[in-house]
């Protein structure tokens, strides 16, 4: 099994005169599960994004390894992502929209003959994207970042609009792919969005 490290290394970010954190270092090993805790504007998602390559922080830097070996120009398509503000393409169906995504990303999806049961979402047949829930827009955004089959998995406050079911879902989800990946979650201290998790980051 690959030995998969992101090293964060003195890690700063500043949005103008604004700093968000300062200096914030730590070493995730997996396949395992982290999380990054804090209150509503703490820095937490702004700190997913530079881990994950999406922004560049003011200062320090993050190290992707596998197996020993920095990974650097291809990192990007060796990491799924979910958060709350993603956007989808609302004219497609899910069947359109997962074919769509498939032709990019490597899927694992559990049950190939049926999609509605992979993401729990009642049949909605032709429907567009857009005229889902904000609940089943969710379990899309989880759905296809937990079954793309990458080493890496960075999710955003997840159970976002989850319902108890939709919360469910999604743990039993993420503790399948324990084995399997690094998972970093940031979250507003809700333990079911980081079930099992080895190690949590608190930002102040």
């Amino acid at each position: 099994m690959e030995k998969i490290v992101l090293k964060a290394q003195n890690l700063s970010k500043r949005f103008g005169n604004q700093l968000v954190f300062k200096d914030f270092s730590f070493e995730l090993e997996g396949p395992g599960l982290y999380a990054i805790t804090g209150r509503n504007g703490s820095g937490k998602s702004t700190l997913l994004k530079i881990l994950c390559g999406l922004l560049a922080p003011t200062a320090g830097e993050v190290k992707p390894l596998i197996d020993g070996v920095q990974i650097t120009e291809r990192f990007t398509s060796l990491i799924s992502i979910a958060t709350p503000y993603q956007e989808l393409p609302e004219e497609l169906s899910l069947k359109e929209l997962v074919d769509f995504y498939a032709a990019f990303r490597a899927l694992q999806l559990p049950n190939t003959d049926d999609l509605y049961i992979n993401f729990q979402l009642p049949i909605t047949g032709q429907k567009p994207i857009k005229s889902f829930s904000s609940g089943m827009k969710q379990r899309v955004r989880l759905g296809l970042a937990i079954y793309t089959q990458v080493p890496f998995l960075f999710l955003d406050e997840p159970t976002s609009n989850l319902d108890a079911t939709g919360v469910q879902w999604y743990k039993s989800l993420v503790l399948e792919q324990l084995p399997k990946k690094l998972i970093v979650v940031s979250s507003n201290h809700l333990p079911d969005e980081y079930p099992n998790a080895r190690g949590i980051f608190e930002i102040q």
